[in-house]
């Protein structure tokens, strides 16, 4: 688990993923809503509690505030860098966190 939270190739599938997981549900009226259940099922081969989809949905609008704004922010330098950057949207980069965590997810890290 600690491998894949520090990973540069883990992020940088997760920020893949999270754009191709929101280009096929943004379009629908319910995206952020549909986001959360297709990360989910892409990750974790199920769909979320409805708890987990309260956390997730919270979790969207929360690292949306948060990354708003730029000031509050401070860039740090890890190991390998990834080679997917970060998107510039906060509300992308959100989803890109999300996925992220999900990865790192029990359920994900377990499954075999």
């Amino acid at each position: 688990a600690l491998a894949l939270t520090n990973s540069s190739l883990a992020l940088s599938k997760s920020r893949i993923l999270a754009a191709d997981l929101w280009e096929e549900t943004q379009h629908q009226d319910r995206a952020r809503l549909e986001f959360v259940d297709a990360a989910f099922l892409r990750i974790l081969s199920r769909p979320p509690l409805e708890e987990e989809q309260k956390v997730c949905l919270q979790f969207l609008v929360d690292q949306a505030a948060l990354l708003s704004d730029s000031a509050t922010l401070d860039t740090f330098a890890g190991g390998v860098a990834a080679q997917v950057e970060p998107s510039g949207d906060p509300h992308q980069r959100a989803r890109e966190n999300l996925v992220h965590v999900l990865m790192n997810h029990n359920d994900f890290v377990t499954l075999r």
